[in-house]
């Protein structure tokens, strides 16, 4: 494997910079997202729906003052305040846009990484070919078919470790923005849940 990345040209080292990167991005966002489905946001606001859902809203707003999310502290902000519906909506909608934000935080870089990796495989075949038939013009006649597919071959290398590089990055990219799409649906749904308790419970004020 390292005879065929040295024949392939200094163009490699940019891909196998993407490679490193892509790897890295995998391994941290699918924990992150991993300890997100285990004990993050998602099970707090559970916990704390389920409270509510038993009268227990003083309980509830001590869970989520002592939260570290934001998200959560401004929902224990205002189960401590009686407000309106509409800026208690306003207000959480806004810091579950920040928690999404957090969630997708490297993966525009993921896609991005899909991106360039197969055009820089591209580049480094095309200026192999150039210089392969830069060779074949010099040599003349004295020019044979496998020195000429040699050439060609190591041209080609870029083109395929781009590719290897591209495609699980591509595949990595959607399953982790399927997973913060369903993060989004769940953080939306439950808090829906939890204010129209807040509602039947007649915490609201008119």
């Amino acid at each position: 494997m390292l005879a065929l990345f040295m024949k392939g040209g200094f163009l490699m080292y940019p891909i196998l910079i993407c490679s490193i990167a892509s790897l890295a991005i995998i391994l941290e966002r699918g924990y992150a997202l991993w300890h997100l489905k285990k004990r993050g946001l998602i099970w707090e606001l559970n916990q704390i729906k389920d409270l509510i859902r038993r009268h227990k809203l003083r309980e509830a707003t001590k869970l989520a003052l002592s939260a570290h999310e934001l998200l959560l502290k401004e929902l224990g902000h205002f189960l401590s305040n009686c407000s309106q519906r509409t800026a208690m909506e306003k207000a959480l909608a806004h810091e579950g846009q920040k928690e999404l934000r957090e969630a997708e935080r490297h993966l525009p870089f993921l896609a991005s990484i899909a991106n360039i990796s197969p055009l820089l495989g591209l580049l480094g075949t095309v200026t192999g070919m150039i210089k392969a038939f830069m060779v074949v013009q010099n040599m003349g006649n004295r020019v044979n078919a496998a020195m000429l597919a040699g050439g060609i071959w190591e041209a080609m290398l870029t083109t395929a470790f781009g590719l290897i590089v591209a495609i699980p990055s591509l595949i990595a990219y959607d399953y982790f923005m399927h997973k913060v799409n369903g993060y989004a649906t769940s953080i939306e749904d439950t808090l829906n849940e939890i204010l129209n308790l807040l509602e039947k419970q007649d915490f609201f004020k008119e």
